[in-house]
């Protein structure tokens, strides 16, 4: 996004300049040199009055002061004379400024110089007469992110003047945890990606620098605006900091409503100036969160984006917020986990139900295993939850169908790898401690996919695996050939009796 493409009555680099030589001879050879321009800038001088110089009480003074070439005839019969303009002009920056500001209607015949796109060299206006000349940046496209360069300054004979930086820098990044193995208020480094379980609040961090050149404005003001995707909701919980110090809430406002078509809710500083601390090259910290919701969630890749932008004063005598930074995205992963219940064939086995846990760390370091969720599916037999991120977990059969011995827990890790996208997705079967099992001694396969490929095809984000039930083990069943070798057993004790019986009997007689 640009900003507004015709800027010359309000983009202005005020350098207030008074070139005196010392005699006729050297009336024409003095030069403005302009270092540190900011690159692919244009700065035009324009020669506000004429005059001598002249020595008056031991002070530098220029008489006979005249309206130069660089102001319209317009401009002189609307502002008076000369030399009484000059003489009320506050010897000031902001006298400097206000002047700067009363002739930017009325300016002509400028010299124009551009700044080098990159590593822009000094810039140098030869064969100046002595008097006071304006230096006005007129660049009609300012990059996003720049404002118009401010320098007010009062010079003798050949001067050199550095220009003022207007750029503002914006940042916005998101904060990652693994909360298996980092306690509640441990996180990541700031950068562009995370992941994070649905129902976690996902933390976001603002920077505003101030340009160099913001003493140079009256007024200042800003607004911070953030555009959040469906499966994020935004916490309203806004914090404002100068270094560690915390900007009253009073200072700005938070607005939800009234707002930019899509925009979720902007920041708006209305009067930066009247902020304790802020100043040249200031940063603002801004932090506030976002819950993860299971309502038009985004699973696997692209992700769910955040996208904020600062709109700010880029003109140093109006003030007008004309000004707008490149857009700052970041990108919040989440997954889904399915569990297809098999038998030993691989054919689907219903009558299975399933909770899965997650280890969590907590505050004093010590780990817990916590129940995201418990499903039944007696009709079914795929088992599907929704919104895990990294970290380790694992499942348990809490209902194991009829005739079938239940599974031993099975432990898992999940680890990705994001950078703007979603690049790797590794999941592996572990032991009770976190180690990753031998592939002889696993009994579970994962497998992730990171993009949905075509319609109908799984869904982005989902890892999968088969828990396999093996049948118990077949136990004799009545009428059958255990009844007929009790039977043949029983017989043979019948005719053990019988002989026994009568070999008594015989031993009687």
């Amino acid at each position: 996004m640009k900003m507004m493409k015709k800027l010359f009555a309000i983009a202005l680099v005020a350098a207030m300049v008074m070139a005196l030589c010392v005699n006729a001879a050297a009336a024409n050879d003095k030069h403005i040199t302009l270092t540190n321009p900011s690159a692919g800038h244009t700065y035009t001088l324009y020669q506000v009055f004429t005059g001598s110089f002249q020595v008056v009480d031991g002070k530098d003074t220029l008489g006979d002061i005249a309206w130069g070439s660089g102001v319209t005839d317009t401009g002189k019969t609307t502002l008076g004379t000369a030399a009484d303009v000059a003489k009320g002009i506050d010897n000031t920056e902001a006298g400097a400024r206000a002047f700067a500001d009363s002739l930017n209607a009325y300016l002509t015949n400028g010299v124009e110089k551009s700044a080098a796109a990159e590593s822009p060299a000094a810039l140098t206006w030869d064969g100046l007469s002595e008097g006071y000349y304006i230096i006005k940046d007129t660049t009609t496209n300012l990059p996003e992110g720049d404002t118009a360069d401010l320098v007010v300054v009062q010079v003798l004979d050949n001067v050199e003047i550095a220009a003022k930086s207007g750029t503002v820098i914006f940042d916005k990044q998101v904060a990652d945890r693994n909360d298996s193995t980092m306690k509640p208020t441990v996180y990541d480094a700031w950068g562009n990606t995370s992941d994070y379980d649905v129902g976690d609040d996902v933390p976001y961090q603002v920077t505003i620098t101030l340009p160099a050149n913001f003493s140079s404005y009256e007024t200042y003001t800003m607004t911070v605006k953030d555009k959040m995707d469906a499966g994020l909701s935004f916490n309203n919980d806004v914090m404002v900091k100068i270094g560690d110090t915390v900007v009253d809430s009073s200072k700005y406002a938070v607005k939800t409503t009234g707002i930019g078509t899509g925009e979720t809710f902007n920041i708006v500083f209305g009067d930066v100036k009247s902020i304790d601390g802020a100043g040249d090259n200031v940063t603002f910290t801004i932090t506030y969160s976002a819950k993860l919701t299971g309502d038009n969630v985004v699973y696997g890749n692209p992700g769910n984006k955040n996208e904020a932008w600062l709109t700010y004063s880029n003109n140093p005598v109006t003030g007008q917020e004309g000004g707008v930074t490149p857009h700052k995205t970041t990108v919040t992963f989440t997954y889904k986990f399915e569990v297809d219940k098999v038998d030993a064939s691989s054919n689907p086995l219903p009558g299975a139900e399933f909770a899965l846990e997650k280890q969590v760390m907590k505050e004093d370091g010590k780990t817990e295993w916590a129940t995201l969720a418990l499903i039944k599916n007696d009709a079914g037999t795929v088992f599907t939850f929704d919104g895990l991120d990294d970290g380790q977990y694992r499942i348990t059969e809490t209902v194991t169908p009829a005739g079938y011995n239940s599974i031993d827990p099975i432990y898992f890790s999940v680890v990705a790898t994001h950078s703007d996208s979603l690049t790797e997705l590794v999941v592996k079967q572990t032991n009770e401690a976190g180690t990753v099992l031998d592939t002889d001694k696993a009994t579970a396969t994962f497998s992730a996919i990171l993009t949905k490929t075509a319609e109908g095809a799984n869904d982005a984000g989902l890892i999968q695996t088969n828990v396999v039930n093996q049948q118990g083990a077949e136990l004799p069943s009545t009428g059958g050939i255990g009844t007929k070798i009790f039977y043949g057993v029983g017989a043979v004790l019948v005719i053990g009796a019988g002989v026994v019986l009568m070999g008594r009997k015989r031993a009687a007689d």
